[in-house]
């Protein structure tokens, strides 16, 4: 039988200003042969309680409800936005996204004022499991395997196998399923997370730019685990998209991607075949038109991620077509820019738009025309599309001292926060 192998010591850095959190040395340790065989027994064990006690009582029970201790992190709250820019007349062109029907998208999404924001909590649990992608502790689940990936209710243990204590667990359904939300939600949240322990999630795909983006931020990768038992866990509930405190942190992440100055002021950035199908068939016209403008075009997905800073980093402007790779924008934009967003008619989400807002960022929605009968393919008129990056620029810089003050509440409202660790000033115009 090989020897256990010890993984994940504790790190240097912030977890000294989380003490009122959490104490305790961290330890995660790699079982082989029957240790493995016994943890996985155990977890086996912890899941099977957990569905014989949902069959006896049905009710959902939060993870509050089964936890140590609870430390509020930032509040519930509502929030006043910016409109998202958009031309009324291309409302007729709007077919639904893929979760909302085209009523949703046209008269919720579009005018949408307010961003509502749930609370953002730090758990602290005697004991959970993760089996396959799945997190149990005692009567709660969270499921965070792709939403895409055939799986069973049922999950089956997976190698590698380890025991933990006082170890932080982060991973989230959303940045599982995509790239876009791993940087724009699950990245800024592990930040966090290992400033109060070493880290430890699931077991899956790493993305081909998330070794390097953990490098930029300066942030370990977490141990990924197929099956463990985790004693003394803390889990971080922090909401999807944006809060003031992960606000401020994401700023505070843009900061340490600016020691890379980008060469270009104005960015294309291909869609190409990377994501789910989203195809604008004239996106080589639409490049060597945006390039005859002074853009740079570049595809995120056949780049390293120094070669994308390199070129994008600390641009003004950003166009490319709706998707997950946006996220770049978010991080690599000049405080206060701007981006067009060129959305399929079946594909208008205004998500990154209202996101970029918490990053000083304006986001506008350009919508496309449909080819024929396809849910996937669409068409941008070059010359629609150069009269509307123009429009966007002219309302941003009317309206940028407003958001500039929507950041800078962003930044009052994250004071005072257990999650507010790093020393970032608020970007001005």
């Amino acid at each position: 039988m090989k020897a256990d192998q010890e993984n994940g010591q504790r790190q240097p850095g912030r977890a000294n200003l989380c003490s009122g959190v959490v104490g305790g040395k961290a330890s995660c340790v790699q079982k082989s042969g029957l240790g493995a065989a016994l943890t996985v027994g155990a977890a086996l064990a912890h899941e099977a309680r957990y569905y014989f006690g949902r069959l006896k009582d049905r009710d959902y029970v939060p993870v509050e409800a089964v936890a140590k201790r609870k430390t509020v992190l930032g509040p519930a709250m509502e929030l006043e936005a910016l409109p998202h820019i958009f031309w009324e007349s291309h409302l007729d062109r709007v077919l639904g996204a893929a979760s909302h029907s085209r009523d949703q998208v046209v008269n919720e999404d579009l005018p949408r004022r307010r961003f509502v924001v749930r609370e953002s909590a730090l758990y602290e649990v005697a004991e959970a499991i993760i089996v396959s992608g799945v997190l149990y502790c005692k009567r709660t689940r969270a499921d965070c395997r792709s939403k895409y990936a055939p799986a069973p209710r049922l999950a089956l243990p997976r190698s590698p196998v380890y025991e933990s204590r006082n170890m932080s667990f982060v991973s989230m359904q959303c940045a599982t399923t995509w790239f876009g939300h791993w940087l724009e939600d699950e990245a800024p949240s592990l930040v966090l997370a290992s400033g109060f322990a070493p880290t430890i999630a699931i077991r899956r795909p790493v993305y081909d730019q998330e070794p390097s983006y953990l490098a930029a931020f300066g942030v370990a990768e977490p141990v990924r685990a197929g099956t463990a038992i985790c004693r003394d866990l803390l889990y971080l509930d922090e909401p999807a998209l944006q809060s003031p405190i992960k606000a401020k942190r994401c700023h505070y992440l843009r900061g340490r991607l600016k020691r890379h100055s980008g060469t270009a002021k104005r960015v294309f950035l291909l869609r190409g075949s990377t994501g789910a199908p989203r195809h604008l068939v004239n996106e080589m016209e639409i490049a060597a038109r945006l390039e005859d403008e002074g853009f740079v075009a570049i595809e995120p997905g056949s780049c390293t991620l120094d070669e994308l800073l390199n070129i994008a980093c600390g641009a003004d402007l950003f166009v490319s077509v709706e998707g997950s790779h946006l996220a770049h924008i978010l991080y690599m934009g000049a405080d206060f820019g701007c981006f067009v967003i060129m959305n399929p008619p079946y594909q208008v989400h205004t998500t990154v738009a209202g996101c970029g807002q918490f990053f000083g960022l304006r986001g506008s929605m350009f919508i496309g025309t449909p080819v024929g009968d396809s849910r996937t393919d669409f068409h941008v008129d070059p010359d629609e599309l150069l009269r509307f990056i123009e429009y966007t620029e002219s309302v941003h810089k009317k309206e940028r001292h407003h958001l500039a003050a929507f950041v800078r509440r962003l930044f009052d409202l994250a004071k005072g926060s257990p999650a507010d660790l790093w020393d970032v000033d608020c970007p001005t115009v």
